[in-house]
Formats: C-alpha cells, sequence, structure tokens
C-alpha cells in the first residue's frame, strides 16, 4: 500500500456485501448522504464488487450514481468515461479450472458467464441456461467461475491445486473461492476504471474480505470494516466501524474534515 495524507485522496471506492450494504442487504440514509456529499466536493465514488452488474444495480438504491463500477472481482469494468471493458477467462482456463473443482467435494460449482451466473448441473454436467457449445468456448465470455466448498480441508487443497493454473483465485465468504483470469482483481480493475484521471496513490478503498486484500494493499489510504476478517484488518491502514453502523459516512467525515 502507498499511505499518503488524506487530503491526496480523490476517490473513494467501496465493496458491497458487508461493507457498503448493512445485514438486510440496505444502504444506510447516512451512506447515501455521505456519498452525495463526496461526490458534492468535486471527488469520484465507485463500487468495487464480486456481484455481477445486475447484483450492483440491484443493491444500491436509486439514489446512488456510483462514477464507476468493478464488478466480478474486476472481470467486467465500467470506467469513469463510461467504456465498458470484459476481461473472461480464455478457454483453456476454464477447462482447467472446472477439472480442478471437479476433483473435491464442491456442494456446487457456478459459472458467470456474459454476467450471468448459472449453476452447474452435477448430474448432467451441464450449466442451466447456456448452450453447452458455449462452454468452455474461448472469447464466449465466462467471467468468473464459482465454487461453494464447505469442507475446510478440501477447501484448501482446492486453492493449492488453483494456485498451480494461470488464474486469480480468492474468496468473499468462508465456504466460497471465486477464480478469475490471471492478474484480474479488483485492484486491477478499479486502475482500469479510473481511466488514468488519478493513480491508486490517490485512492480509498474499503472492503471487508479475502477479494478485498488486494485493493486494500494497492491503494493509497486503505480501510476494513469492524466486521472485516482478521486478515484484512492487518492489512489496512485504518479500521472503521462495522457494516451496521454506516461505515461510509464516517470514512467520508474522517477524510473530509
Amino acid at each position: 500500500m502507498t499511505l499518503c495524507n488524506d487530503t491526496l485522496i480523490r476517490v473513494l471506492c467501496t465493496d458491497l456485501d458487508g461493507t457498503l450494504l448493512n445485514d438486510k442487504k440496505e444502504v444506510a440514509p447516512a451512506d447515501v448522504a455521505a456519498i452525495k456529499h463526496w461526490q458534492a466536493a468535486g471527488r469520484l465514488f465507485g463500487i468495487t464488487s464480486g456481484r455481477q452488474e445486475t447484483g450492483v444495480a440491484r443493491a444500491i438504491r436509486p439514489e446512488i450514481r456510483p462514477d464507476f463500477v468493478v464488478c466480478l472481482n474486476g472481470a467486467l469494468v465500467i470506467k469513469v468515461n463510461g467504456q465498458r471493458e470484459r476481461r473472461p477467462l480464455p478457454s483453456t482456463a476454464v477447462e482447467q479450472v472446472l477439472g480442478a473443482m471437479n476433483a473435491y467435494p464442491v456442494a456446487q460449482i457456478i459459472v458467470t458467464f456474459q454476467g450471468i451466473s448459472h449453476p452447474l448441473d452435477q448430474a448432467s454436467g451441464e450449466f442451466a441456461g447456456i448452450d453447452p457449445a458455449h462452454l468452455p468456448g474461448s472469447g464466449q465470455g465466462i467471467d468468473k467461475l464459482s465454487a461453494i466448498i464447505r469442507d475446510p480441508r478440501a477447501r484448501a487443497d482446492l486453492r493449492l491445486a488453483l494456485a498451480q493454473l494461470p488464474v486469480t483465485t480468492t474468496h468473499s465468504d468462508t465456504d466460497y473461492l471465486e477464480v478469475t483470469g490471471q492478474g484480474i482483481t479488483k485492484a486491477s480493475g478499479l486502475q482500469l476504471a479510473l481511466a488514468d484521471r488519478y493513480p491508486l496513490a490517490a485512492v480509498a478503498a474499503v472492503g471487508d474480505y479475502g477479494n478485498d486484500e488486494a485493493l486494500i494493499k494497492s491503494v493509497g489510504l486503505g480501510y476494513a470494516v469492524a466486521n472485516a476478517t482478521p486478515r484484512l484488518k492487518a492489512v489496512a491502514d485504518r479500521l472503521t466501524v462495522a457494516n451496521t453502523d454506516a461505515p461510509i459516512s464516517h470514512i467520508v467525515q474522517d477524510l473530509l474534515k
């Protein structure tokens, strides 16, 4: 991370689940007001999420208009200039990841295909709603592969197996492993989203889980909410209140004081 003076921060971005969203999956009115205040001060606000684009849209209140959005842990980016960029997994990587996942006792495998998530029918080996001819399909738009695996030992072993492949593996909850293309993270997505308008050193970011770690490490000022994992708290520059206590309002007050 590149720790900097608060006055140099021109961009604020936040994770959704467990961070901006409270336990009812709602955005606190105080956070809505704080985001508006931040943008009215001439600064940029963005979402950095593991969710697909439609999931992001459902999660944020209509009053929130982010200047940029990083979806699917960086596999889909909507830049500050309005341009969109998708960074799907190569077909060979898809085949290798599915092979690795199928070797372990996963409860479910989910593919995010052209922005929509589909579960694997483990009886037929096909993904519901997707033409089998498109899988793995180089360039066909497989943005992210996820596995729900509840056995801790098997989960750790699968993660080690995935670490040998040309992909990026992270997690957004205890039982989830999420796979994107090599080098595709929220941090790389954020850099793309800013379109050279600001460096990462001018960004404050806040999160709660493993898929936020690269982001928190790379920005000028990294925050962890009080309910974040111990690992994320360890790499963050600052701690703030829990997702249930309108953390964005506290961060904005901290940065604009």
